[in-house]
Formats: C-alpha cells, sequence, structure tokens
C-alpha cells in the first residue's frame, strides 16, 4: 500500500513559503542555528572531508549557507541550486543557481546533497527525481512528521521518504529524534543510497 502521496503546491502557496524562510534566515541567531545543525547533517550523512574529497557535488536546495561552502570541504566542484539570495557573503568556489530544484537540468555528478529540503519545495517528489537523475549516490536527510507551517507547506513521513529510493542500494538508513532548540525533539531520517549499476 505505501505511505500517503504527497502532492505539489500552488505557485501563490510556494511564493508565500519562500518569503517566511527568507524572514527565518535574515535573523542571525536562526542561522547560528543553521550552523550548529549543518554539522548534524554532515554526521548522519557520511560527509567528511575524507568522504567527499575530490568528488563533484549538486547540493539541492542548499540554502544560504551550503554545507561544502561552510565548511571548506575539498569537492571538485560545487553546484548549488536553491531560490533564495545568499544572506552572508562566501568566498568557497561554487556555482550558484538561484532556481526552485524542481526546474534544474545539469550535468551528471557523483553526489546529490539535500539535507531539511523537502518541506519548503513545490514537489518534493519532484526534486528526488532530480536528485536521483543527477547523481550515482545521493545524501539526503529531512525533518518527518513536522507540522505544516507558512514556511513549511509540506509535511514528510520516513516511510514516503524511503519509498522515493526502492530500487536503489541503501548505504545508510538513521532515524532519530533529537533535540533542536525548540520546544520538543524533532524526528529525522538521513539516507545515503548508490544507484544500482543496471540504472541509466
Amino acid at each position: 500500500m505505501g505511505a500517503p502521496a504527497i502532492t505539489a503546491i500552488s505557485d501563490a502557496r510556494w511564493a508565500e513559503a519562500q518569503a517566511g524562510e527568507l524572514a527565518f534566515w535574515e535573523a542571525a541567531d536562526r542561522r547560528q542555528l543553521a550552523r550548529q545543525l549543518d554539522r548534524v547533517y554532515m554526521q548522519t550523512l557520511g560527509i567528511t572531508a575524507d568522504t567527499v574529497r575530490g568528488r563533484s557535488v549538486l547540493d539541492l536546495g542548499g540554502g544560504p549557507l551550503p554545507l561544502a561552502a561552510l565548511f571548506a570541504l575539498p569537492v571538485a566542484s560545487y553546484t548549488v541550486v536553491d531560490p533564495l539570495p545568499v544572506v552572508e557573503q562566501l568566498t568557497y568556489p561554487m556555482l550558484r543557481i538561484v532556481a526552485p530544484a524542481e526546474t534544474y537540468f545539469g550535468p551528471p555528478v557523483d553526489e546529490v546533497w539535500g539535507y531539511n529540503v523537502l518541506q519548503h519545495v513545490i514537489d518534493p517528489a519532484a526534486v528526488l527525481r532530480s536528485a536521483k537523475e543527477h547523481g550515482r549516490l545521493v545524501r539526503w536527510f529531512d525533518w518527518v512528521d513536522t507540522p505544516i507551517e507558512d514556511h513549511h507547506p509540506h509535511s514528510l513521513s520516513a516511510d514516503w521518504l524511503r519509498e522515493q529510493f526502492d530500487g536503489w542500494r541503501i548505504v545508510s538508513d538513521q532515524r532519530q529524534a533529537i533535540p533542536v532548540g525548540l520546544s520538543y525533539p524533532q524526528s529525522y531520517i538521513a539516507i545515503v543510497a548508490e544507484r544500482p549499476l543496471t540504472s541509466n
């Protein structure tokens, strides 16, 4: 039977969500929280200087403080696709494309990353299709079972996200609840998945 489907939202609803998300990022204390969470994303997804050295990386929804730039990771190339403008100047070499992740089409890469993305997008399934089309390895972290809010138009389940990688080799699959500075712990799922050799 599977997890319930998640449907795309309207352009107007997405514009409302983006305005709420930009307001979030414009607060300096929120950016400090984001830096702390970036360490959680890296740990749960197995992202270290050694594991990504010399790799080409596509970061879908990397936000104003994308991981590789924030931690100066030694990747070969880094493309960040995100609709929000930069809120801090970063000197790290990257190609930044200001656009929704659903619309991106580019060359294949070694890895695609996503962390705290799918609550915010127009169509979560389309974003994950893009991730799987572009990368041989996908590292994906998202919060699950969260409430719908102005800047979070989607609520995901761990089962739904796992189903998006049916047929892929699951390298790592973690689910846990952690405190994130809110009044309640949030649950996440972190999946590292490898495209099967027989797939295009």
